[in-house]
């Protein structure tokens, strides 16, 4: 990431592709995460790398079949949290309340249980 940063993306594409290629060799080794001083898997590791390899590829690279299945749940719960606020709040979305306003106008009186947007 420090490369990209950098403005130094060949060499970034290159070491990123070689994390990941190690991180595979690996398995589920565990590695110390030096930013937040906790432990995650090796799995999480590559999952980090696939994205950012993703993000510098010029024809696009399809990463989402290739992500190790800890990495997908290790950002849903992270962000879960903030989800909302983010999806509302930010992005100012509203087809729940779309959703409500036509509920209400069919049967304004409720009956329908539970409505999914």
């Amino acid at each position: 990431v420090a490369l990209k940063d950098a403005g130094r993306k060949s060499e970034a594409v290159e070491k990123l592709q070689e994390a990941v290629n190690l991180g595979q060799q690996r398995g589920l080794a565990t590695a110390t995460d030096e930013t937040k001083g906790s432990q995650r898997s090796s799995s999480t590791n590559v999952g980090h790398a696939l994205v950012q390899l993703a993000s510098l590829k010029e024809e696009g690279l399809d990463v989402s079949a290739a992500l190790p299945e800890e990495y997908v749940m290790s950002v849903f719960d992270t962000y879960s949290d903030a989800f909302e606020a983010n999806l509302v709040g930010d992005l100012g979305y509203v087809g729940h309340l779309l959703v409500v306003e036509s509920v209400r106008s069919i049967k304004p009186r409720g009956g329908f249980g539970v409505v999914l947007d």
